[in-house]
């Protein structure tokens, strides 16, 4: 297994002496057995579109009575045998062998997370991962795109026919053929009191909750700049052009800790992460007292005052946090047709 699918996953051999001590606990007892050629025959389903992905995040998770500290690896076990199975999709529809490495990077990823929390090699993001045993998520270059048919966000945004301004409206009433009625959404992602009108001649409809949509996430580790994160999005959208024709998309959408408003105020606006947030219109924010330290700490420091200290980034959260203020988590969107910022 390892000499087949390892110039994929690059692993260390750490891990594959865990993955050994993994398939071994298996193959010596008969009911894990049965659970294994089970889980596998539903990855293979699910990798065809036969299957459902939460029905298998708890088949691949429940093996803890019978796996004993052992029980992270099950899974990871059960992805590396289906790795094989991707490769050959990805050959079938021609995506390069690089953009398949790039893909499962985030094994690696989440693995070294289980192995920071819990002192042993094991795998838990399951529901995430299997977005790549679907050939659902992409990474090309800085980061990872999955392709949604419906955006799902109760915000309207018009495009201007004649300056190319776009207006984000939320509470959009029944439009008619004189007006648009709905409240404006401001820099910050909240909802204005005042009411807005519209004119349906001069305004266009170019994205809502039903346009599908172009998702991106931010993998852990790795510089992001705005140079890089431009590139991988030209990148994206040739991508899908050559790979995915069917799957169009009118924009490009974020929804994470990274996009919260909160960041510009401990944060240089030349910082990497306040540039990043610069490439997309904000439509909502959040108070999230969590998702940050999670991404910034691996969880949330139970003192504050005695938190690691390593990185700027960490040294700004904390202050803030002392402080007494709340992170928030930020949604937001690029439009594909924007002159500015330009991908």
């Amino acid at each position: 297994m390892k000499n087949e699918v390892n110039p994929i996953l690059q692993l260390p051999d750490a891990i594959w002496e865990a993955y050994d001590l993994a398939v071994d606990k298996i193959n010596n007892n008969e009911q894990l057995r049965e659970h294994a050629t089970l889980c596998h025959h539903r990855l293979l389903q699910l990798l065809e579109g036969d299957s459902n992905s939460d029905e298998l995040i708890p088949l691949l998770s429940s093996v803890e009575s019978e796996m004993g500290e052992q029980a992270g690896m099950f899974a990871a076990v059960m992805i590396f045998a289906i790795i094989p199975f991707v490769q050959k999709q990805y050959r079938a529809i021609g995506i390069p062998f690089s953009i398949l490495v790039d893909t499962f990077t985030d094994l690696h990823v989440w693995m070294n997370d289980y192995y920071g929390k819990h002192g042993r090699w094991g795998l838990s993001q399951i529901g995430w991962i299997l977005h790549h045993v679907q050939c659902r998520l992409f990474k090309i270059g800085r980061l990872q795109y999955i392709h949604k048919p419906r955006w799902e966000m109760k915000v309207w945004v018009y495009l201007h026919h004649g300056t190319g301004h776009l207006q984000i409206v939320a509470n959009v009433k029944e439009p008619t053929s004189h007006e648009i009625v709905g409240n404006p959404i401001s820099s910050q992602g909240e909802v204005m009191p005042q009411m807005i009108q519209l004119d349906p001649q001069e305004w266009k409809l170019v994205l809502f909750e039903d346009t599908p949509v172009l998702e991106v996430h931010v993998q852990e580790g790795g510089k992001l700049s705005s140079e890089l994160c431009k590139e991988s999005m030209h990148e994206a959208v040739r991508f899908f052009k050559t790979y995915f024709p069917d799957k169009t998309f009118a924009a490009f959408v974020c929804s994470s800790w990274l996009l919260g408003p909160s960041l510009r105020q401990v944060l240089s606006s030349e910082s990497n992460i306040v540039q990043f947030q610069k490439l997309f219109t904000l439509v909502h924010a959040d108070v999230d007292k969590d998702e940050i330290f999670q991404r910034v700490f691996g969880e949330k420091p139970v003192d504050l005052h005695s938190a690691p200290r390593t990185s700027s980034l960490q040294r700004a959260v904390l202050d803030y946090a002392i402080s007494g203020k709340d992170f928030d988590h930020g949604v937001g969107f690029l439009y594909l047709n924007e002159t500015k910022p330009s991908v």
